[in-house]
């Protein structure tokens, strides 16, 4: 049987954990401190939030530094409504971020902060907390990928999306979330062109993702274009999710506005919304999309 930290974390967010059982008695009070942390995420299961962080900060006082229990306890904060307390109990956990038994878990911490900031109308602060997980994409930073990165930009205005998905492809990863999200912040708050930078990561991240699936599940695949690949891959149910977990036709609808709102001239918008646009599966978004194409506009600002 597995002991120790390592086995205790499963996942990060206390939210997703079985649970049920009842936290220990006083005779508990010896446990180790990854028993105790264990206790706390079943007791925050089970919405005994008061038992959950008596046991989170037991398990900080046996074993500390200890970032997954000060992130636990911002879990509780947060859906208790203590925006400022998450905040801090994030914070905390981040700057521990060294003792993380899963050091990936980082990312995450940096995604639930600025899922705080966003509640709390900071969009700098938030801005901030995307900043520090896509700045670890070496695809997006490394002076390495510079010309790939300009080929990005070129394409898309010269050739559009699917010359772009012949030309370029990049794995799905832990940044991916966060390149959606400042895509959208910045198309919200007018910087136009930083919009596009960080949608199309976004899109070339899930879309690579799709037809890497596609060509395992079919070796003589080739792709040509994505409304093609999106006919082959709706028809199954795993990909029907991946599509709708990573959120990509609004990624695409928001690459089509992004483009639109930097250059209103470029041709290339009405193509991309035209993806979403016809497709039953995208629902709201396919209705925004022939929006778009009858009637263009920027997307509202928001203020900050």
């Amino acid at each position: 049987m597995m002991t120790g930290r390592r086995a205790a974390i499963t996942l990060l967010c206390v939210c997703t954990l079985f649970g049920g059982v009842a936290v220990g008695t006083a005779a508990a009070q010896n446990e180790p401190a990854w028993v105790a942390y264990e206790r706390g995420r079943q007791a925050f299961r089970a919405g005994e939030f008061g038992d959950a962080v008596r046991m989170f900060r037991r398990a900080i006082e046996q074993g500390g530094p200890y970032p997954e229990a000060e992130a636990a306890i911002g879990e509780v904060y947060l859906v208790e409504g203590s925006l400022n307390l998450a905040e801090r109990q994030f914070q905390r956990a981040i700057r521990q971020r060294g003792a993380l038994a899963v050091p990936e878990d980082e990312f995450l911490l940096w995604y639930r902060l600025a899922e705080v900031y966003e509640l709390l109308e900071n969009p700098h602060a938030y801005e901030l907390a995307l900043r520090e997980i896509v700045e670890r994409d070496e695809r997006y930073v490394s002076e390495e990928y510079s010309g790939e990165r300009e080929g990005y930009r070129r394409v898309i205005r010269e050739e559009g999306l699917d010359r772009l998905l012949v030309l370029y492809r990049q794995p799905d990863d832990f940044a991916r979330k966060a390149h959606a999200l400042l895509g959208e912040h910045y198309l919200r708050t007018g910087s136009y062109g930083r919009a596009v930078e960080h949608l199309l990561f976004a899109n070339i991240k899930i879309l690579t993702e799709l037809i890497e699936v596609e060509r395992e599940r079919d070796p003589g695949y080739e792709f040509t274009t994505v409304a093609g690949l999106l006919d082959r891959v709706e028809q199954r149910r795993e990909m029907r999710e991946y599509i709708g977990e990573t959120g990509l036709y609004r990624a695409i609808y928001y690459l089509g506005s992004a483009l639109y709102s930097d250059d209103p001239s470029l041709a290339g918008s009405r193509a991309i919304w035209e993806i979403v646009a016809e497709r039953e599966a995208a629902g709201d978004w396919a209705r925004r999309a022939a929006e778009q194409i009858a009637d263009p506009s920027l997307e509202p600002l928001i203020d900050h």
